[in-house]
């Protein structure tokens, strides 16, 4: 099983409500403390939710598992609508780019009557020219709100 810390941790692997309004996945290749995340944003009673969970690799002990709740206040709640809203889900679905190195990022939005969803491999490389601006940002901006800091899920790279 993928993203789980430790023996304990494979009966309890980070749940991913179907009902969340807003659902990003990354699973990353490499062994860094945010190996999978989730980071979900629910109704709450009070208004909207943000769940950030981590894990690192299975039986990686120089990581632990992370858990933060969140309140997400309505003009945040917006301006992620509003960054959803820019992408063009249809212009894809799932991209034949795949690698045994790097991230795989899967967007879920639910909408009032429809839900979208995209996965895309390694977004964050050559974000323009492949047309994953507002897939990137709106990813990233949910990563801004769950705490997590995105400099921590890209290893340096030498540029040649």
């Amino acid at each position: 099983i993928l993203g789980c810390g430790s023996e304990d941790d494979y009966k309890n692997p980070i749940k991913i409500d179907p009902n969340a309004l807003v659902n990003l996945t990354i699973i990353h290749s490499l062994r860094i403390p945010h190996h999978w995340i989730t980071i979900q944003v629910k109704q709450g009673e009070k208004g909207y939710i943000l769940l950030s969970d981590t894990m690192p690799l299975p039986y990686h002990g120089r990581f632990n598992k992370f858990h933060q709740e969140t309140n997400v206040s309505i003009e945040n709640y917006a301006h992620l609508n509003e960054l959803l809203s820019e992408i063009k889900w249809d212009e894809f679905t799932q991209e034949d780019a795949i690698g045994l190195d790097g991230t795989s990022w899967t967007l879920k939005a639910i909408g009032k009557n429809e839900a979208k969803e995209a996965t895309i491999w390694c977004p964050d490389e050559d974000t323009e020219r492949r047309g994953l601006g507002s897939f990137f940002s709106a990813s990233k901006y949910l990563l801004d709100l769950g705490g997590i800091d995105y400099q921590s899920l890209t290893p340096k790279r030498e540029k040649n």
